[in-house]
């Protein structure tokens, strides 16, 4: 998918800004692990901690990073630590790796969240 590389690109550019960047890491979150748009903040959360083998914490860290992306979104308050940041680039760059790897997963988010 050419946006999943145009937004890794986006998100380690040295042109933009750190605004622009987090917003970029969560739509290409939402490209990869969220089909529709609905329950995006429980979904994406979900997903991911099971794609990542991930615990709880993560999955609740995820919900509220992703309140976060909301509030820069919807009220242009930037509530981000720098760790943060950090830690959503790696957790992207996790995520593509995983979508290079294994792209068939990503056919069905469902076959992830209930395989045996």
């Amino acid at each position: 998918m050419e946006i999943v590389q145009d937004l890794f690109n986006y998100s380690f550019s040295n042109y933009s800004h750190i605004n622009s960047k987090i917003i970029s890491l969560f739509t290409l979150l939402e490209v990869l692990f969220v089909e529709d748009g609905r329950e995006l903040r429980y979904k994406l959360s979900l997903r991911l901690s099971k794609c990542l083998n991930e615990n709880r914490a993560f999955f609740k860290n995820m919900q509220r990073m992703y309140d976060k992306r909301s509030a820069l979104v919807h009220q242009g308050e930037n509530k981000f630590s720098d760790e943060e940041i950090v830690d959503l680039k790696e957790i992207m760059r996790k995520s593509v790796e995983l979508f290079l790897i294994k792209l068939d997963i990503f056919s069905d988010m469902d076959k992830i969240l209930f395989a045996n």
